[in-house]
């Protein structure tokens, strides 16, 4: 069986392919979903598919998002096919995935790596999504922003990059974090919880696959932490998701005590280790 690319819509059985594992594969699904997508990979990215065993995906921007590369195994052929499909394409800057897959991927193309994070991959269905929960102060309320009030949330946007996202050494661009945020807000469920008109936290979204809805960019401003702020927005956020039957996903660094003991005491559950490395 040979590696096939794909840079349309629609491509049933990539899809199947997709939505049968997730959670695993929803940033892919995501991309399946939204990107633009390109054959030759000039005005969008692409997919390269082994047929029902394992699937690539290649951002213009240089990210690679591989699952199940231990398809592949030692079959020379299948491994050189790889190697030229992938070809020219814009070199590799990211890499995310399951750990397995990422070093794999790692393996095959033998990249240098600059830097590495490791998370752990979550799930929880939709059938065990918690109850709401009443607000942990009487003064606080839930709203979900809409792109114009963009200003408003730039500063806690820029304060959870810099908190969660950037590695050490690196510091926020506003016009790149303006810009994250902007598609954040018109692409993704995003609620805030606020104090007397204060943003002192947020939940969101930040994929959608084809049954599965990804959590991310969750930050509570550091004066407000300990007081189940986080916990009362996620649970409004999962029952939003809830509404559609959707499950929820989400990977967190496993190095964040405070955040594994939120999220696994929401009933969010281990599905495997996960990884984001950069290269030179």
């Amino acid at each position: 069986m040979s590696w096939e690319t794909i840079g349309y819509r629609p491509a049933p059985r990539l899809e199947t392919f997709l939505r049968d594992h997730e959670p695993s594969t929803t940033g892919l699904s995501d991309h399946y979903r939204r990107s633009s997508l390109d054959p030759r990979g000039r005005r969008g990215g692409r997919f390269l598919h082994l047929p029902d065993r394992a699937v690539l995906y290649q951002g213009p921007s240089g990210l690679f998002m591989p699952f199940a590369m231990d398809a592949v195994g030692p079959d020379l052929r299948e491994r050189s096919q790889l190697k030229k499909r992938i070809g020219l394409f814009p070199r590799i800057r990211t890499v995310m995935g399951t750990e397995h897959d990422v070093q794999a991927l790692d393996a095959l193309l033998s990249p240098q790596v600059r830097d590495t994070v490791a998370y752990d991959l979550l799930y929880l269905p939709h059938h065990s999504f918690p109850s709401l929960l009443p607000p942990p102060l009487p003064e606080l309320r839930i709203a979900t922003p809409q792109p114009r009030e963009w200003r408003a949330l730039l500063q806690v946007q820029i304060a959870y990059e810099m908190e969660e996202v950037l590695l050490p050494g690196r510091t926020p661009v506003p016009a790149h974090s303006k810009a994250h945020l902007l598609d954040s807000l018109s692409n993704h469920l995003v609620l805030v919880a606020l104090h007397r008109d204060q943003i002192i936290a947020r939940v969101a979204t930040n994929a959608r696959g084809l049954r599965t809805d990804q959590i991310g960019g969750v930050f509570t401003l550091p004066e407000w932490r300990g007081r189940g702020v986080a916990r009362w927005l996620m649970s409004h956020l999962l029952q939003r998701i809830g509404r559609e039957k959707r499950d929820a996903s989400l990977f967190v660094k496993q190095t964040n005590r405070t955040a594994q003991k939120l999220y696994r005491g929401m009933g969010f559950t281990f599905v495997s280790l996960y990884r984001i490395s950069y290269y030179l």
